[in-house]
C-alpha cells in the first residue's frame, strides 16, 4: 500500500481525539441542560384524584399510607410530589371536591321535585334507597369530621362550609314550603333547617350499621309529609 493511501498515525489520533471531545461536549450539554427539561406528565389529574378519593373513602386518612396512595393512583414518586405536594394536600383537595360534588348533586335532585315539601321528603328518604355497598362506605365529609374533629383547621373549615351550604338549602326549602302552605306558617325556618341538617348527619352515621340500614328501609313508609312538620309537639321545640 502506498504512503498516500494509508492514513498516518497522526491523522488517526487527531480523528479519535475529535470524537472523544465531541462525546464529552455532548455529555456536558446533557448534564447542564437536558436533565432539567421536565418530562410530560403521563396521567390525567382528574382521573387520579378520583382514584385517591376512592382510596380515602374506603380506608380513611390515617389508615392510608403515602405509598399505598401513590401506587393506587399509578404515578411515579417524583410526579406525585411535584404535582400534588403530598398525601395531606391530596386529601384536602379530594375532600373539597367530594363536598362540592355532593352539594351540586343534592341541588340537582331537589330541582326535580314537584314541591318544596316533596323535595325535603325525597332528600330524607334518599338514604334508604342507597345500595348496601354505598351505605357501608358512609359519608366522606362526616368521616372526616369524626376522624379529625377540630385538630385540622382546613379540614374543619371544609366541613363547616359544606354544612352551611346544606343548611341554607334546607332553609330555602322550608321558606318555599311555608309560602305554598305546605307547612305551618309559624314554623321557625332557621331552627327547622338546623334540625333537618342534624337529622341528615345522623342518618349518614347510622347508615353504616347493617341494623340501621334495615330499620331505615322499614321506616320509609312512616313518613307523613306535611304532618311531620305540622305537629305542634314537634315544632314547638324548633321555635
Amino acid at each position: 500500500m502506498s504512503a498516500a493511501a494509508s492514513p498516518s498515525r497522526e491523522g488517526i489520533k487527531s480523528h479519535s481525539a475529535s470524537q472523544v471531545g465531541t462525546a464529552i461536549l455532548d455529555r456536558l450539554v446533557y448534564n447542564c441542560c437536558g436533565r432539567f427539561v421536565p418530562r410530560p406528565k403521563e396521567f390525567d389529574r382528574d382521573v387520579v384524584l378520583e382514584t385517591a378519593k376512592a382510596v380515602f373513602w374506603q380506608r380513611g386518612y390515617k389508615a392510608t399510607s403515602t405509598e399505598d396512595l401513590r401506587l393506587a393512583m399509578g404515578i411515579g414518586r417524583q410526579s406525585f410530589y411535584d404535582t400534588f405536594g403530598g398525601k395531606r394536600q391530596i386529601y384536602v383537595e379530594v375532600l373539597q371536591r367530594y363536598n362540592s360534588d355532593g352539594i351540586q348533586a343534592c341541588v340537582a335532585q331537589l330541582r326535580t321535585a314537584s314541591s318544596p315539601l316533596a323535595a325535603l321528603e325525597e332528600l330524607l328518604l334518599s338514604f334508604s334507597k342507597e345500595t348496601p355497598r354505598r351505605r357501608a362506605l358512609g359519608c366522606r365529609c362526616v368521616a372526616a369530621m369524626s376522624e379529625f374533629g377540630v385538630s385540622d383547621p382546613e379540614v374543619a373549615r371544609i366541613g363547616r362550609s359544606s354544612s352551611t351550604r346544606l343548611e341554607s338549602l334546607l332553609k330555602k326549602l322550608v321558606q318555599d314550603a311555608k309560602g305554598k302552605g305546605e307547612v305551618r306558617a309559624w314554623l321557625n325556618e332557621r331552627a327547622t333547617a338546623r334540625h333537618l341538617n342534624a337529622t341528615i348527619i345522623g342518618l349518614k352515621v347510622l347508615s353504616k350499621s347493617a341494623r340501621a340500614q334495615t330499620r331505615c328501609g322499614r321506616r320509609r313508609a312512616r313518613w307523613h309529609g306535611p304532618a311531620a312538620f305540622g305537629a305542634d309537639h314537634q315544632n314547638e321545640a324548633l321555635k
